[in-house]
């Protein structure tokens, strides 16, 4: 009876972890996707709305997508303080989950250009931007793809080879 318990316990983690790191991938994409739609719309009311960015960003941040909502809030709580945008948009890069280094790389310059130039000058950049994290977030879909399967898969066969060798 233990033994049996833990055969099974042993196949649901090796597999548990595969998969974890599979949903990783998914979840990359997924965040790219949110960053997209969430610049957007800030694109979008730059070239509309001539708003301080502290009162766009608190707009924005209840309406954009998970996880560029939370970087809009994040920025527009904190522009009120000393710090300047490009350090306090640069923290909230760092605390998005999921993103790679060469993602943050793509939206760091936004930190400079948001609120220094004028709405036309700050929309090209952010299409700029867009259109490069759409290539990272089809990069991103097809890594998932690819490799969430090969994941799911050695995590099971690593279970199935323990439990053999265990035998």
């Amino acid at each position: 009876m233990i033994r049996g318990v833990g055969m099974v316990l042993i196949l649901s983690g090796c597999f548990w972890m595969g998969n974890r790191r599979a949903v990783g991938l998914e979840r990359r994409a997924a965040a790219l996707e949110g960053l997209i739609a969430g610049l957007e719309q800030l694109r979008c009311e730059l070239l509309l709305a001539a708003e301080p960015l502290p009162r766009l960003f608190g707009r924005l941040s209840r309406s954009a997508p998970w996880p560029c909502g939370a970087l809009f809030d994040e920025c527009g709580t904190a522009l009120g303080g000393e710090e300047p945008l490009h350090t306090i948009w640069a923290k909230g890069i760092a605390g998005i989950p999921y993103l790679q280094p060469e993602d943050g790389r793509l939206l760091a310059p936004l930190g400079t250009l948001l609120g220094r130039y004028p709405g036309v000058e700050q929309a090209k950049g952010l299409e700029q931007v867009c259109h490069a994290l759409e290539r990272q977030g089809k990069l991103a879909r097809e890594e998932s793809c690819r490799l969430g399967r090969v994941y799911r898969a050695v995590g099971a066969a690593t279970g199935g080879f323990l439990l053999i060798l265990l035998l």
